[in-house]
């Protein structure tokens, strides 16, 4: 073990010296905790890769509205006059797998802020779960049992008899997050159009959001416990991409009348298809989930769509059919009701129009099918414009593209707007393709602007109809479709 250590000083000298090393240990831990504090702000500025979208759930967690926050930060003050509009959340357990997933939903309720009035219906399920809601019901008196949709749409149609009230459609097993209904309430008032700010403030009908989903990982810390995956984020409301794609989701939340007097479109249009038994077809209730894609175009017509832009609703796996746990599984989002069934219901523009789905050309093992519509006049002479400058061999691949791909290359009228070419290549080949009658070109000597280019393009156009393009674009498949393809 050697010889022991003898200490030579004293003991004064011995304090002195561990009061400096307390003293840089106390210096060392204030810096640390001063790094502590600026990991959160640090990650705020930082991109998230997709595998990582659990540490962005965590570290962005959802705010509260500013309504709310407004009235949390006057504690013990007489709160300010707020909205008044009332949520029933319809559950849908008719596929529940187990009454756990009613519970854990009707538990998001219970742990929501800001006080927003609710009260909660189960639909349909088991015995064990009308057991689970009669308990639930019990502790809380908001939450009901309704056995089946028939008696779900008539207690609705009591409600549509008040302006005020919502309904939250959800699947038993999806769970709200803690702000949801403060969010809703929020995004259900009137609200002005930026683009048109003379015009008066629209009320929506129906609100949607961006949702995910939750699993429970087994195992060793740190993998064990939940996690959240695969995200959903959507846009602003387009009815187009409404025929490709469930772009509202299957979880919404609707304004009582709309809903009332959208189930009772669906009711005089009912769903008839080839491939579906008439066993299957009776089954069908226009609030049942294989509704939802007609329901979103019944509502479309009632009034104004509105994208809640936070992370409202997350699915668990007890909410999921038995082939959902694969991350890459949206199958339920895509649109699938056969266009027969949807026609009644599509917008008065579209009336009489022919359109179908078919498989996307460039990828056919995605799930998601491309509308092909019927032209009406399919020799309308269709302008092109295309503003460029030198690069000749992206021009002349995308109009050589057009003219081998279009269904109707006679009724092409390319226009190319020469934005100050200099090469002698560029220069050749737009001369003579102008020769030779592919295409018009104008000259515009002035500072690259995109809009003017295209404006002065369309004042010069022969066609109907206006397509703008970029030059280095390439018209991919026949018949008429474009996709765009940087070269």
């Amino acid at each position: 073990m050697g010889p022991a250590y003898t200490f030579r000083n004293s003991f004064f000298d011995q304090l002195s010296v561990a009061q400096l090393l307390a003293k840089e240990f106390d210096e060392i831990k204030q810096r640390l905790d001063v790094l502590a504090g600026m990991v959160p702000q640090a990650l705020s500025y930082s991109a998230f890769p997709l595998e990582h979208f659990d540490l962005y759930r965590q570290t962005h967690r959802v705010a509260p509205p500013p309504w709310l926050v407004a009235e949390q930060s006057r504690p013990g003050s007489r709160p300010a006059q707020r909205p008044s509009q009332r949520f029933t959340l319809v559950l849908d357990a008719t596929q529940a797998r187990n009454a756990t997933a009613v519970r854990i939903s009707i538990d998001s309720l219970r742990h929501q802020v800001g006080g927003v009035p609710w009260q909660a219906w189960v639909v349909g399920g088991s015995a064990d779960v009308a057991d689970v809601a009669g308990v639930l019901a019990a502790v809380q008196p908001q939450v009901r049992h309704l056995p089946t949709w028939a008696d779900a749409q008539q207690a609705l149609a009591r409600l549509a008899q008040d302006p005020k009230q919502w309904t939250v459609l959800l699947r038993a097993g999806e769970l709200l997050d803690p702000h949801a209904l403060a969010w809703l309430l929020a995004a259900a008032q009137p609200e002005a159009d930026p683009a048109l700010p003379e015009a008066p403030a629209t009320a929506p009908i129906v609100l949607y959001w961006d949702e995910d989903r939750l699993e429970h990982r087994s195992g060793q810390a740190p993998q064990r416990g939940p996690r959240h995956w695969a995200p959903v984020l959507r846009a602003a409301f387009d009815a187009d991409a409404l025929l490709e794609l469930n772009v509202l989701g299957s979880s919404l939340a609707v304004q009582a009348q709309a809903l009332c007097a959208a189930t009772q479109l669906l009711a005089a249009h009912p769903r008839q298809a080839e491939h579906e038994t008439p066993e299957q077809d009776s089954t069908l209730h226009p609030l049942c989930h294989d509704e939802r894609e007609r329901l979103a175009w019944a509502l479309h017509a009632q009034g104004p769509l509105r994208h809640v832009p936070q992370w409202l609703l997350t699915s668990t796996l007890v909410a999921l059919p038995q082939d959902a746990s694969a991350p890459a599984d949206y199958s339920c989002l895509v649109a699938r009701v056969p266009p027969e069934c949807l026609q009644p219901l599509l917008p008065a523009a579209w009336q009489g129009q022919r359109w179908q789905r078919v498989p996307d050309p460039i990828a056919p093992q995605l799930p998601k099918p491309l509308v092909r519509w019927q032209p009406q006049r399919p020799k309308a002479l269709l302008s092109v414009l295309i503003p460029t400058r030198d690069h000749w061999e992206l021009v002349q691949q995308c109009v050589d593209s057009l003219y081998a791909q279009a269904l109707h290359p006679e009724a092409l009228d390319i226009v190319v707007a020469d934005n100050g070419s200099t090469e002698p290549e560029t220069l050749a080949y737009l001369a003579q393709a102008q020769a030779s009658g592919r295409l018009r070109c104008l000259r515009v000597d002035a500072p690259f602007n995109w809009s003017q280019l295209n404006n002065r393009m369309a004042a010069a156009a022969k066609g109907e109809l206006l397509l703008i393009l970029n030059n280095d674009t390439l018209m991919l498949t026949p018949s008429g479709t474009t996709s765009c393809a940087a070269s």
